[in-house]
């Protein structure tokens, strides 16, 4: 919204609402298809029809994958990520395969954590995931809180899903708490990935995608 509350970027809002019905589409052709006995619910499908909308609406230079972040031996690796945005054009996977990749910190732009519903479990589980790469981010990309620091930006973190939450207010009680506990168990997560105290606000890199459902 602008200043004097009007909307803003019209246009481009329609178009982006047109991609938005597109992925919706493709969801319910493959349910129409397959019927309600068939699990299009599963990983698989989840995650495959995210790939697919994302490599046709994201620069070729990047590649989506799944996969994991490589410590180099030196921090511990993240868990497996669902979907992996990274920078293929100027950096090379450590280890690549047609069903995931390991590719070095430097090179990741965001990660995905796709879920069927936004349960209680469904988001600690993806925020764990999500959260599995703090260290590596601390140990390998420079934060741009000062001017003069390399622009490395911190990773965008994501949790999508198909369904929405049954109860939102039990939902973001279940982020609120998993934030508590996490600022509580590390004062270096706290002061280095959450609050930028130069520039007084919160890290950009923290997102929350409610639902794909159609």
């Amino acid at each position: 919204m602008g200043d004097d509350n009007s909307q803003i970027l019209k246009q481009f809002r329609k178009v982006a609402r047109s991609y938005a019905e597109s992925f919706k589409t493709a969801k319910n052709h493959i349910a129409d298809l397959l019927g309600p006995t068939q699990n299009y619910s599963s990983g698989v499908f989840r995650e495959g029809l995210l790939k697919s909308f994302l490599t046709e609406h994201l620069p070729h230079a990047v590649s989506i994958d799944s996969g994991f972040i490589y410590g180099f031996e030196e921090v511990e690796n993240s868990k497996q990520l669902d979907i992996i945005i990274w920078d293929s054009l100027r950096n090379s996977a450590v280890y690549k395969t047609r069903e995931f990749v390991i590719v070095p910190p430097e090179s990741v732009i965001a990660v995905i954590s796709v879920k069927s519903n936004m349960e209680p479990s469904d988001i600690k589980d993806g925020l764990d995931n999500l959260f599995s790469i703090f260290p590596l981010e601390f140990a390998y990309r420079n934060f741009p809180f000062r001017e003069g620091d390399s622009l490395c930006l911190p990773i965008a973190k994501f949790i999508v899903s198909y369904n929405g939450p049954a109860n939102q207010v039990t939902a973001l009680q279940t982020i609120s708490e998993y934030y508590k506990e996490l600022f509580a168990s590390s004062k270096e997560i706290t002061d280095r990935g959450v609050y930028d105290k130069n520039m007084g606000r919160f890290d950009r890199s923290f997102y929350l995608a409610y639902n794909l459902n159609a």
